[in-house]
């Protein structure tokens, strides 16, 4: 069972993520955060393998919150790092260098199709904890 963790600012996103990914019996939406704070609460509290982290939010941004998630998977004396998915509006190059850049694993351009986001689930995580669309 993979335990997920959606961030997004929008009400209406982080319901509509949650609906498709709760289509899969493999998978369960665990968490729901607002802002980057939360998300980076959330994962510091634990029980998540996987993150899915729009870039632009309020308090703390998603490329500050996964940063901060970095720092703080590394003082644990863990290798284990939690996937992150960045997912923005935004289809610039740059953005997805910067996504990179602070350590999140993929990169998910709103509007995206089911497909997509199942590409990436089977990329980053175990092929037996997630089924095709």
């Amino acid at each position: 069972m993979v335990r997920v963790l959606i961030c997004d600012d929008q009400t209406v996103v982080r319901e509509g993520l949650a609906a498709i990914l709760s289509t899969d019996p493999d998978i369960q939406v665990v968490g729901l955060a607002g802002n980057g704070q939360e998300a980076l609460d959330a994962v510091m509290r634990g029980g998540y393998d996987l993150v899915m982290m729009d870039c632009d939010l309020p308090v703390m941004d998603g490329y500050e919150a996964t940063r901060h998630i970095r720092q703080w998977e590394a003082g644990q004396g863990n290798p284990t790092r939690i996937p992150v998915v960045a997912m923005t509006g935004s289809v610039r190059e740059e953005i997805e260098r910067r996504c990179r850049n602070v350590g999140m694993n993929a990169y998910l351009a709103k509007p995206y199709r089911k497909e997509q986001l199942y590409s990436i689930l089977h990329r980053l995580l175990p092929r037996s904890a997630v089924e095709s669309p």
